[in-house]
């Protein structure tokens, strides 16, 4: 039997005490193993635990809801996970599913059944009392797809926004339509209040927030969102909050309207919830301190950061094209260079940083943008200029071009490129040269770049010109050959990087070819990280889900191997010659910046991340480690004290 990759899902309780995660193990014969595991949200200590196995027999709700906790209950694609007797059982129609409701104590459940996929031509609603595992009421709607249920926290009350533009509010004891809202947009997320006096819908790209007492529409916000996925709305009704399709997280007075706190999210998700006082929301696996964020827009997200050699400066590139310095023991950060006010092209036309580096002396950084072009930037004083001449990239591009092509047409089963496609990549404002890896040689004198279907180029810096080139082949079916991990060694003779197939090489720029130090037979897994020490005489080669290996620069000896396997390893990098810093993606336990020991191999600390890592770097002088994350968080590890740095 072939077990296929685990999916895991989280949820929080109303009261912000506890959160849950639900894991589902599927495979392509036999039942599902579903597991939720119940947690404390101060500590994220388990203190309940409950699963079973279920058999799907068809398009299962499971595969695009979220869970919903309540009481000793967690529902999940009309699946429930009861923490009191430790059991997993099914509701009648958790193939069919729609949306799904659950009251706060995790007595009743709402089950929204799309028309299409049942035996009748209209959706229809079921509530269900957990306790006796009945259904005790159906609602039948003339509408073929409702999207959007909440249920008040006594039951007594059900809301549902329709595909036929409009929400509806039941009697759940009588089975009375007590409400209907025309709202003219198809409804696709919904929350009510604790007493079922307010609730808050979405409509496309606009928010309601309605009085059920009333029943009207308080207020309709707009504005400059995109298609809403989610919202929520505190037990009182004093706030609002929505996520939609373009990952930005708003939060509202509901009383003026006014938005107090906008964030970017790493994710749309159907599940967003807010704490009672407004101040945390978690939407999908990511808990968000809202106590802080301002109203306005955030600003852009880093993409890539670098430490001065003493670890005092900071520098990051951000999505917008500006690189930001920073110092250690300064609230204060200075943009010393924008892209679009050197380019006027790129106000036209931008395109966001791909990569970005920095030397060690703290002197110059280079950007590399999704445009194909290379700026180095001097710190001192914030000048900037282009390192390849536009000439000399559209030279490349039009070498570039048959290896698109080739690479196109094996993917599309040997048919070649329409004629108006290979124009389009050949024009000169669409380069398509775009970088996958960039780094500055430690003298600051010439930069090394990673292309997909190209090469690794050395470049000297002064002169735009190339030094030297190494070819590199792409095969389509492990992707082996692209860069994936591209580190100088320090006496600036070569480069030691990993491909997509985890295989890591060694690059003097004086040979020809490269030297394989640590290949993987078989099938690739996924993406490898590298490391080089210090001294250049070791390198770090850490794969996804294997054991760390310690080997050789010269010859890809083994010198240790690391004796507890990692979750999937973003990033690698030295501290000093005594350890390393790594971060990994280790789920259900979210991401972690981990610190291991070079020579007794023992973890020394760990810390847990908010988000997904899109930065690692460290000081040599093994004082400080500075992570930043895609969610705009920067986490500076002093690895004297052992404390992260806020």
């Amino acid at each position: 039997m072939r077990v296929l990759p685990i999916d895991v899902r989280c949820a929080v309780s109303a009261d912000f005490v506890h959160f849950v995660t639900v894991s589902l193990l599927p495979s392509d014969k036999g039942p599902t193993i579903i597991e939720a595991k119940l947690f404390t949200m101060d500590t994220g200590r388990e203190v309940r635990k409950a699963s079973g196995a279920y058999i799907f027999s068809g398009p299962s709700g499971i595969s695009h809801l979220d869970p919903q906790i309540g009481g000793d209950r967690v529902i999940l694609g009309g699946v429930v996970a009861d923490f009191a007797t430790g059991d997993v059982f099914a509701l009648d129609n958790p193939d069919k599913l729609r949306a799904v409701a659950l009251t706060p104590d995790g007595r009743m459940a709402a089950l929204a059944i799309a028309g299409k996929h049942s035996q009748k031509d209209q959706a229809f609603i079921q509530i269900w009392d957990l306790e006796t595992r009945a259904c005790v009421r159906e609602f039948e709607e003339d509408d073929p797809e409702i999207h959007a249920i909440a249920l008040s926290a006594d039951g007594r009350l059900l809301a549902a926004g329709r595909h036929w533009e409009d929400f509806k509010v039941w009697d759940v004891g009588r089975g009375e339509c007590l409400l209907t809202l025309h709202l003219r947009a198809h409804v696709r997320a919904t929350a009510i209040t604790s007493d079922g006096r307010f609730a808050v819908c979405s409509a496309e790209q606009v928010v309601f927030f309605l009085d059920l007492a009333e029943g009207c529409i308080l207020r309709r916000i707009t504005g400059d969102l995109g298609r809403i996925s989610s919202v929520a709305i505190t037990p009182d009704g004093r706030f609002l909050a929505a996520v939609d399709d373009e990952l930005r997280l708003r939060k509202w007075d509901a009383k003026s309207g006014a938005c107090v706190a906008v964030i970017s999210v790493p994710a749309s998700s159907s599940n967003l919830s807010l704490s009672s006082d407004g101040n945390v929301a978690m939407v999908g696996t990511h808990v968000i301190n809202l106590r802080a964020v301002p109203a306005a827009d955030p600003e852009p997200h880093p993409i890539g950061a670098g430490l001065t050699q003493d670890g005092t400066l900071m520098g990051f590139g951000r999505e917008d094209g500006s690189l930001v310095l920073t110092k250690f023991g300064e609230s204060r950060s200075r943009v010393t260079f924008r892209r679009s006010e050197m380019d006027p092209i790129y106000r036209e036309d931008p395109h966001h940083p791909v990569a970005i580096t920095f030397d060690r002396a703290g002197q110059r950084s280079v950007f590399a943008f999704s445009d194909g072009r290379l700026n180095v930037v001097e710190l001192a004083n914030g000048d900037a200029r282009e390192i390849i001449p536009r000439q000399e990239l559209y030279r490349l591009v039009s070498e570039v071009l048959p290896v698109i092509e080739r690479d196109a047409s094996r993917l599309r089963g040997g048919n070649k490129l329409e004629p108006d496609v290979r124009e389009a990549l050949s024009r000169p404002s669409q380069t398509h040269y775009s970088f996958s890896q960039v780094a500055l040689i430690p003298d600051g004198k010439s930069v090394i770049t990673a292309h997909h279907g190209d090469a690794l180029r050395l470049w000297d810096i002064e002169s735009g010109r190339s030094l030297c080139h190494l070819p590199m082949t792409r095969r389509y079916s492990f992707g082996e050959g692209e860069v994936q991990s591209l580190k100088p060694l320090p006496d600036n003779s070569g480069v030691v990087f990993t491909t997509a197939d985890c295989a890591l090489h060694r690059w003097r720029f004086s040979d020809r070819e490269k030297v394989t130090l640590r290949s993987v037979p078989g099938i690739g897994l996924p993406t490898a990280q590298s490391a080089v020490s210090p001294c250049g005489n070791f390198v770090i080669w850490a794969a996804p889900w294997q054991s760390m290996e310690i080997r050789n620069v010269a010859d890809g000896r083994l010198v240790g191997t690391f004796p507890q396997r990692l979750g999937y390893v973003q990033f690698a990098e030295w501290c000093s010659e005594d350890a390393i810093a790594v971060v990994v993606d280790n789920d259900p336990y979210g991401t972690l910046i981990e610190v291991w020991d070079t020579h007794s191999y023992a973890r020394i600390s760990k810390y847990p991340l908010s988000g997904r890592a899109n930065a690692l770097v460290t000081s040599t002088d093994s004082r400080r480690v500075v992570c930043c994350t895609e969610e705009g968080e920067t986490h500076a590890l002093g690895l004297g004290s052992g404390l992260f740095i806020p």
